[in-house]
């Protein structure tokens, strides 16, 4: 394969198809060549080698095709570095992982050179390179950021660790500089032979990967208002689902009354979104303590003053006497809890809420017994 560039300008700037063919024919082989694809200021040519003697084809070599890199006989072009600096190959595949992530969040900015690199290569520098003596001396990274670093070549992948302080869309770009040799193939124009030209060169390997860095929003979970309420059953048992708890209650007299904390929620809590409502928790009682209730009632069957239960377990209470009668009339006695509520938000948050507070009970007794 002969892969070789030619210049084929004038000095009047036209194009020219070159020759190697002496009009003597002081040699049995010589280079015919057409032009073909045009490439800036290059050409491609297509190359065939023939005989002096009579301009046929020689059948040893058959039809080398491409394009031989040349600017003066026997010097490759693909050692200069203006030629290959031109060119961006897409062979090394940059990642970032993740490339969606907070203000100081790590992430890696991963490098590695592809496989089919040389052939890749190949097709983009317009160059034959030797499989095996190539290597990247050295990585740049740009961060996108305004910040750059440099990294020891040797392998052929990268990994980097790097954190984005501010919100914005970054693409890091990640240039592997890679020296190795091209080959080119020539023939002798004295016996036809085909041989190599090895020259060393230089490329810039470029990609780049894109992400965003987005700010965290503020998240907040407003408590909810809620006052002490219970639901009364005059026997034990766990009030419905949906019974609801009141403040103010009516109670007989000297009968043992079981009070189910059920505290009234005003306004339920709210979740909010860089201060913004963003939807209602709900809440539910956790557990109670009792901290003043009714002096009577037998000890021990009663809730004594300093008890504490979880959530569906009832304070046991009893009244043998009649409403305190106050300055301004019949006052009803108090039950004084505390109690801690759970609010779960809409994003799956709970949170455990304290409060305290009495409730107001009405003590009913008949006019006359017996």
């Amino acid at each position: 394969m002969s892969f070789v560039y030619f210049e084929a300008k004038t000095s009047q700037g036209q194009r020219t198809v070159p020759s190697r063919r002496f009009a003597t024919c002081p040699v049995p082989y010589y280079a015919d060549y057409s032009a073909g694809v045009r490439d800036e200021d290059m050409v491609i040519y297509n190359v065939k080698m023939r005989n002096c003697s009579d301009g046929t084809l020689v059948d040893k070599t058959q039809d080398y095709t491409g394009a031989l890199v040349y600017t003066h006989p026997r010097e490759v072009a693909a050692g200069l570095h203006r030629l290959a600096r031109a060119s961006v190959v897409y062979a090394l595949d940059v990642s970032l992982n993740p490339n969606v992530f907070l203000p100081g969040q790590p992430t890696h900015i991963n490098a590695a050179i592809a496989d089919d690199f040389i052939t890749i290569a190949d097709q983009t520098l317009s160059i034959a390179i030797d499989p095996t003596a190539w290597r990247v001396t050295a990585w740049s990274i740009d961060y996108g950021d305004g910040r750059q670093d440099t990294k020891p070549g040797g392998a052929e992948a990268l990994s980097v660790e790097h954190r984005y302080l501010q919100a914005a869309q970054v693409k890091p770009r990640v240039t592997a500089h890679v020296a190795g040799i091209a080959q080119v193939a020539d023939f002798n124009e004295a016996t036809g032979d085909i041989f190599l030209l090895d020259e060393p060169f230089m490329v810039d390997v470029s990609n780049d990967a894109s992400g965003v860095t987005v700010v965290a929003p503020v998240v907040a979970h407003q408590p909810p208002a809620t006052h002490a309420a219970v639901s009364p059953r005059l026997e034990p048992g766990v009030p419905a689902v949906d019974a609801r708890g009141a403040d103010r209650i009516e109670v007989p007299r000297g009968t043992p009354v079981y009070l189910y904390v059920r505290p009234a929620v005003d306004t339920e809590g709210q979740m909010t979104l860089n201060g913004r409502p963003a939807g209602a928790g709900h809440t539910v009682v956790r557990s109670w303590k009792l901290t003043s209730g009714s002096p009577d009632g037998p000890p021990g069957q009663v809730s004594a003053v300093g008890a504490e239960a979880p959530a569906g377990t009832p304070i046991v209470q009893q009244w043998d006497h009649p409403d305190r009668i106050g300055t301004g009339g019949a006052e009803p006695y108090l039950v004084r809890v505390e109690y801690v509520v759970r609010t779960t938000y809409p994003d799956g948050q709970s949170r455990d809420f304290s409060f305290a507070g009495p409730i107001a009970v009405v003590v009913g007794f008949a006019a006359s017994s017996g």
